[in-house]
Protein backbone atom coordinates (compact mmCIF):
# COMPACT_ATOMS: atom_id res chain seq x y z
CA UNK A 1 0.00 0.00 0.00
CA UNK A 2 1.06 3.73 -1.02
CA UNK A 3 1.64 5.76 1.99
CA UNK A 4 0.84 8.98 0.54
CA UNK A 5 -0.17 12.39 2.76
CA UNK A 6 -2.79 14.43 1.41
CA UNK A 7 -1.91 18.00 1.23
CA UNK A 8 -4.22 20.92 0.89
CA UNK A 9 -2.55 23.61 -0.98
CA UNK A 10 -3.98 26.93 -0.41
CA UNK A 11 -2.98 28.78 -3.72
CA UNK A 12 -1.83 27.85 -7.69
CA UNK A 13 1.81 29.06 -6.55
CA UNK A 14 1.97 26.69 -3.17
CA UNK A 15 0.33 23.76 -5.37
CA UNK A 16 3.10 24.32 -8.24
CA UNK A 17 6.16 24.84 -5.73
CA UNK A 18 5.33 21.58 -4.19
CA UNK A 19 5.04 19.65 -7.58
CA UNK A 20 8.57 20.85 -8.65
CA UNK A 21 10.12 18.73 -5.32
CA UNK A 22 8.38 15.32 -6.94
CA UNK A 23 7.31 13.99 -10.07
CA UNK A 24 3.73 14.68 -11.34
CA UNK A 25 1.81 12.21 -12.48
CA UNK A 26 1.28 14.21 -15.87
CA UNK A 27 5.24 14.37 -16.11
CA UNK A 28 5.52 9.98 -15.00
CA UNK A 29 5.64 9.29 -18.63
CA UNK A 30 8.65 10.58 -18.88
CA UNK A 31 10.24 8.19 -17.19
CA UNK A 32 9.36 5.62 -18.85
CA UNK A 33 9.94 7.05 -22.45
CA UNK A 34 6.73 7.52 -23.57
CA UNK A 35 5.72 9.94 -26.07
CA UNK A 36 6.99 11.22 -29.43
CA UNK A 37 8.17 13.88 -31.57
CA UNK A 38 4.31 14.41 -32.93
CA UNK A 39 2.96 13.64 -29.64
CA UNK A 40 1.52 16.58 -27.49
CA UNK A 41 3.02 15.52 -24.52
CA UNK A 42 4.30 17.96 -22.51
CA UNK A 43 7.05 15.62 -20.39
CA UNK A 44 8.78 13.27 -23.21
CA UNK A 45 12.21 14.40 -22.53
CA UNK A 46 13.83 13.61 -19.14
CA UNK A 47 16.24 16.55 -20.20
CA UNK A 48 13.42 18.77 -20.20
CA UNK A 49 12.13 17.34 -16.40
CA UNK A 50 15.28 17.49 -15.24
CA UNK A 51 16.03 20.95 -16.93
CA UNK A 52 12.49 21.92 -14.63
CA UNK A 53 13.29 20.29 -11.21
CA UNK A 54 16.60 21.47 -10.70
CA UNK A 55 15.48 25.12 -11.44
CA UNK A 56 17.95 25.22 -14.45
CA UNK A 57 14.25 26.64 -16.32
CA UNK A 58 11.64 28.26 -14.81
CA UNK A 59 8.29 26.20 -14.79
CA UNK A 60 6.40 26.78 -17.80
CA UNK A 61 3.65 29.91 -17.98
CA UNK A 62 0.28 29.14 -18.55
CA UNK A 63 0.21 28.56 -22.46
CA UNK A 64 -3.46 28.74 -24.09
CA UNK A 65 -4.11 24.74 -23.91
CA UNK A 66 -3.32 25.29 -20.14
CA UNK A 67 -5.75 27.84 -19.69
CA UNK A 68 -8.28 26.39 -21.94
CA UNK A 69 -7.78 23.29 -19.88
CA UNK A 70 -8.16 24.78 -16.41
CA UNK A 71 -11.62 27.09 -17.39
CA UNK A 72 -13.04 23.71 -19.11
CA UNK A 73 -12.90 21.69 -16.04
CA UNK A 74 -16.13 23.01 -14.58
CA UNK A 75 -18.05 21.92 -17.71
CA UNK A 76 -16.52 18.58 -18.16
CA UNK A 77 -17.62 18.15 -14.37
CA UNK A 78 -20.85 19.08 -15.46
CA UNK A 79 -21.30 17.43 -18.29
CA UNK A 80 -20.22 13.71 -16.41
CA UNK A 81 -22.88 14.98 -14.24
CA UNK A 82 -25.50 15.20 -16.71
CA UNK A 83 -25.04 12.01 -18.80
CA UNK A 84 -23.75 9.61 -15.35
CA UNK A 85 -27.07 11.43 -12.79
CA UNK A 86 -26.38 8.66 -10.07
CA UNK A 87 -22.97 8.81 -10.32
CA UNK A 88 -21.72 10.92 -7.44
CA UNK A 89 -18.74 13.26 -8.61
CA UNK A 90 -16.50 15.41 -6.65
CA UNK A 91 -14.52 18.13 -8.30
CA UNK A 92 -10.96 18.19 -6.84
CA UNK A 93 -9.73 22.20 -7.26
CA UNK A 94 -9.18 25.11 -4.92
CA UNK A 95 -9.83 26.43 -2.50
CA UNK A 96 -10.48 22.45 -1.27
CA UNK A 97 -7.72 21.14 -3.59
CA UNK A 98 -6.68 17.68 -2.21
CA UNK A 99 -2.64 17.10 -3.54
CA UNK A 100 -1.44 13.35 -2.79
CA UNK A 101 2.25 12.99 -2.21
CA UNK A 102 4.50 9.94 -1.87
CA UNK A 103 7.56 11.16 -0.31
CA UNK A 104 9.03 8.17 -0.19
CA UNK A 105 9.30 7.63 -4.06
CA UNK A 106 8.97 11.50 -4.97
CA UNK A 107 5.73 11.34 -6.94
CA UNK A 108 2.73 13.48 -6.30
CA UNK A 109 -0.67 13.54 -8.40
CA UNK A 110 -4.15 15.87 -8.19
CA UNK A 111 -6.95 13.84 -9.82
CA UNK A 112 -9.64 16.01 -11.38
CA UNK A 113 -12.03 14.18 -9.78
CA UNK A 114 -13.12 11.38 -7.50
CA UNK A 115 -15.94 9.17 -8.24
CA UNK A 116 -18.83 6.73 -6.49
CA UNK A 117 -20.29 5.42 -8.77
CA UNK A 118 -23.91 3.07 -7.36
CA UNK A 119 -23.15 -0.81 -7.11
CA UNK A 120 -19.06 -0.96 -7.37
CA UNK A 121 -17.02 -0.99 -4.54
CA UNK A 122 -14.38 1.80 -3.66
CA UNK A 123 -14.08 4.82 -5.27
CA UNK A 124 -12.41 6.06 -8.81
CA UNK A 125 -10.66 9.24 -10.31
CA UNK A 126 -11.45 10.70 -13.04
CA UNK A 127 -8.76 12.36 -15.50
CA UNK A 128 -10.04 15.49 -17.51
CA UNK A 129 -8.06 16.37 -21.02
CA UNK A 130 -9.64 19.36 -23.01
CA UNK A 131 -8.99 18.58 -26.66
CA UNK A 132 -9.54 20.61 -30.03
CA UNK A 133 -11.12 18.28 -32.30
CA UNK A 134 -7.59 18.00 -34.83
CA UNK A 135 -5.82 16.57 -32.22
CA UNK A 136 -8.75 14.68 -31.08
CA UNK A 137 -9.05 12.44 -34.25
CA UNK A 138 -5.64 12.30 -34.47
CA UNK A 139 -3.87 10.71 -30.92
CA UNK A 140 -7.46 9.69 -29.69
CA UNK A 141 -9.33 7.97 -32.25
CA UNK A 142 -8.35 5.00 -33.69
CA UNK A 143 -9.18 3.41 -37.73
CA UNK A 144 -12.28 1.45 -36.78
CA UNK A 145 -13.46 4.89 -34.54
CA UNK A 146 -12.53 3.44 -31.54
CA UNK A 147 -11.47 6.42 -28.77
CA UNK A 148 -8.12 5.49 -26.71
CA UNK A 149 -6.35 8.20 -24.62
CA UNK A 150 -2.70 8.33 -25.86
CA UNK A 151 -0.06 6.22 -23.60
CA UNK A 152 1.00 9.33 -21.71
CA UNK A 153 -2.84 9.79 -20.43
CA UNK A 154 -3.27 6.37 -19.71
CA UNK A 155 -0.14 6.23 -17.90
CA UNK A 156 -1.05 9.98 -15.80
CA UNK A 157 -4.33 8.09 -14.80
CA UNK A 158 -2.96 5.21 -13.32
CA UNK A 159 -0.91 7.08 -11.61
CA UNK A 160 -2.93 8.86 -9.93
CA UNK A 161 -5.76 6.05 -9.46
CA UNK A 162 -3.19 4.15 -7.35
CA UNK A 163 -1.43 6.77 -5.22
CA UNK A 164 -5.12 7.72 -4.18
CA UNK A 165 -5.71 4.76 -3.05
CA UNK A 166 -8.52 4.37 -5.62
CA UNK A 167 -9.70 0.90 -7.18
CA UNK A 168 -10.66 2.40 -10.59
CA UNK A 169 -9.38 5.17 -13.52
CA UNK A 170 -11.46 7.17 -16.11
CA UNK A 171 -10.20 9.46 -18.44
CA UNK A 172 -12.78 11.98 -20.11
CA UNK A 173 -11.96 13.96 -22.97
CA UNK A 174 -13.80 17.23 -23.76
CA UNK A 175 -13.48 17.94 -27.52
CA UNK A 176 -13.84 21.71 -28.28
CA UNK A 177 -15.44 22.98 -31.52
CA UNK A 178 -18.64 24.64 -32.08
CA UNK A 179 -19.82 22.81 -29.37
CA UNK A 180 -18.74 20.49 -26.50
CA UNK A 181 -18.69 16.65 -26.86
CA UNK A 182 -16.91 14.60 -24.16
CA UNK A 183 -15.74 10.68 -24.40
CA UNK A 184 -15.23 8.51 -21.33
CA UNK A 185 -13.05 5.59 -20.73
CA UNK A 186 -12.35 3.80 -18.30
CA UNK A 187 -8.76 3.01 -17.93
CA UNK A 188 -7.02 -0.50 -17.47
CA UNK A 189 -5.13 -0.09 -14.18
CA UNK A 190 -1.85 -2.00 -14.89
CA UNK A 191 -1.26 -3.40 -11.32
CA UNK A 192 2.98 -3.27 -11.43
CA UNK A 193 3.12 0.61 -12.68
CA UNK A 194 3.00 2.10 -9.58
CA UNK A 195 5.99 0.09 -8.91
CA UNK A 196 8.12 0.51 -12.05
CA UNK A 197 7.31 4.36 -11.87
CA UNK A 198 8.44 4.74 -8.24
CA UNK A 199 11.73 2.73 -9.18
CA UNK A 200 12.35 5.08 -11.99
CA UNK A 201 11.19 8.13 -9.77
CA UNK A 202 13.98 7.42 -7.37
CA UNK A 203 16.96 6.82 -10.22
CA UNK A 204 15.42 10.09 -11.38
CA UNK A 205 15.96 11.76 -8.39
CA UNK A 206 19.16 10.33 -7.07
CA UNK A 207 21.13 11.06 -10.36
CA UNK A 208 19.81 14.33 -10.02
CA UNK A 209 21.00 14.70 -5.97
CA UNK A 210 24.47 13.71 -7.40
CA UNK A 211 24.70 16.66 -9.63
CA UNK A 212 24.27 14.60 -12.56
CA UNK A 213 22.34 15.64 -15.91
CA UNK A 214 20.20 14.19 -18.50
CA UNK A 215 21.81 14.00 -21.87
CA UNK A 216 19.00 16.40 -24.24
CA UNK A 217 17.07 14.76 -27.57
CA UNK A 218 18.75 17.58 -30.11
CA UNK A 219 15.58 17.10 -32.55
CA UNK A 220 12.89 17.61 -29.19
CA UNK A 221 14.82 19.76 -27.00
CA UNK A 222 15.57 22.51 -29.37
CA UNK A 223 13.30 24.95 -27.85
CA UNK A 224 14.81 24.20 -24.38
CA UNK A 225 17.98 24.41 -25.08
CA UNK A 226 17.32 27.89 -26.77
CA UNK A 227 15.33 28.75 -23.54
CA UNK A 228 18.21 27.85 -21.16
CA UNK A 229 20.90 29.52 -23.34
CA UNK A 230 18.91 32.51 -24.26
CA UNK A 231 21.20 34.97 -23.17
CA UNK A 232 25.28 34.44 -23.98
CA UNK A 233 27.44 37.25 -22.42
CA UNK A 234 28.41 39.46 -24.82
CA UNK A 235 31.89 39.45 -26.89
CA UNK A 236 32.35 35.69 -25.33
CA UNK A 237 34.15 33.47 -27.09
CA UNK A 238 34.57 29.22 -26.77
CA UNK A 239 37.98 27.51 -28.36
CA UNK A 240 35.96 24.10 -29.51
CA UNK A 241 38.79 23.03 -31.76
CA UNK A 242 39.50 20.11 -29.92
CA UNK A 243 36.23 18.95 -30.59
CA UNK A 244 36.13 17.00 -33.88
CA UNK A 245 32.09 16.62 -34.14
CA UNK A 246 32.20 20.70 -35.20
CA UNK A 247 33.01 20.12 -39.15
CA UNK A 248 30.64 17.25 -39.48
CA UNK A 249 27.98 20.01 -37.82
CA UNK A 250 29.00 22.42 -39.93
CA UNK A 251 28.72 20.68 -42.98
CA UNK A 252 25.48 18.61 -42.51
CA UNK A 253 23.86 21.81 -41.63
CA UNK A 254 24.99 23.51 -44.96
CA UNK A 255 23.93 20.54 -47.11
CA UNK A 256 20.52 20.37 -45.05
CA UNK A 257 20.43 23.99 -45.36
CA UNK A 258 20.63 23.87 -49.03
CA UNK A 259 18.01 20.70 -49.17
CA UNK A 260 15.52 23.02 -47.43
CA UNK A 261 16.08 25.06 -49.61
CA UNK A 262 15.30 23.51 -53.02
CA UNK A 263 12.20 21.66 -51.00
CA UNK A 264 10.84 24.64 -50.56
CA UNK A 265 11.39 26.37 -54.08
CA UNK A 266 10.06 22.80 -55.71
CA UNK A 267 7.34 22.80 -53.64
CA UNK A 268 6.10 26.31 -54.29
CA UNK A 269 6.80 25.00 -58.14
CA UNK A 270 4.68 22.27 -58.26
CA UNK A 271 1.72 24.05 -56.08
CA UNK A 272 2.18 26.76 -58.60
CA UNK A 273 1.59 24.67 -61.57
CA UNK A 274 -0.98 22.61 -60.28
CA UNK A 275 -3.36 25.64 -59.84
CA UNK A 276 -1.93 26.59 -63.48
CA UNK A 277 -3.85 23.44 -64.45
CA UNK A 278 -6.47 24.03 -62.17
CA UNK A 279 -7.58 27.93 -62.96
CA UNK A 280 -10.51 28.89 -61.45
CA UNK A 281 -11.58 25.56 -60.28
CA UNK A 282 -11.42 24.42 -56.69
CA UNK A 283 -11.33 20.59 -56.60
CA UNK A 284 -9.47 18.69 -59.36
CA UNK A 285 -10.43 15.00 -60.12
CA UNK A 286 -8.42 12.53 -61.74
CA UNK A 287 -9.96 9.27 -63.09
CA UNK A 288 -12.90 10.20 -61.28
CA UNK A 289 -11.00 10.19 -57.97
CA UNK A 290 -10.63 14.07 -56.16
CA UNK A 291 -6.80 14.40 -56.16
CA UNK A 292 -6.49 18.20 -55.49
CA UNK A 293 -8.50 20.98 -53.62
CA UNK A 294 -7.42 24.36 -53.95
CA UNK A 295 -10.53 26.50 -51.80
CA UNK A 296 -9.52 30.45 -50.27
CA UNK A 297 -8.96 30.12 -47.23
CA UNK A 298 -8.94 33.86 -45.28
CA UNK A 299 -6.54 34.50 -42.68
CA UNK A 300 -6.55 37.43 -40.25
CA UNK A 301 -3.75 39.50 -39.05
CA UNK A 302 -1.96 38.89 -36.08
CA UNK A 303 0.88 41.23 -34.15
CA UNK A 304 3.92 38.73 -33.11
CA UNK A 305 4.76 39.72 -29.22
CA UNK A 306 8.39 40.97 -28.40
CA UNK A 307 10.81 38.06 -28.02
CA UNK A 308 14.37 37.45 -28.20
CA UNK A 309 16.04 34.06 -29.65
CA UNK A 310 19.35 33.27 -29.90
CA UNK A 311 20.12 33.41 -34.42
CA UNK A 312 22.91 30.46 -35.02
CA UNK A 313 24.96 30.62 -38.18
CA UNK A 314 28.14 28.31 -39.28
CA UNK A 315 31.02 30.14 -41.08
CA UNK A 316 32.99 28.16 -43.84
CA UNK A 317 36.31 26.86 -42.62
CA UNK A 318 36.31 23.98 -45.08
Amino acid sequence: MINAKVLAPATREAWLERRRLVIGASEASSLFGAGDADDDNPWASLFKLSALKTGLVSSEAENENMRRGRLLEPVAIQCIKEEHPDWIVQHNALPNLQYFVDSKSRIGATPDAFLKVPGRDGRGIIQIKSVDRFAFKKRWVHEDGAVTPPLYVAIQASIECAITDSQFAYVAALVVNRGVDLYLSEIQVEPGLYAAAAERSLAFWEKIDRGETYAPDFAKDGDLIQQIYADPEPGKEIDLSGDNEIVELAENDRLLSKIEKETKEGLKAIKSKMLFKMKDAEIARFRGEIIATAKTVSRKGYEVKPSNFRQLRFNSIL
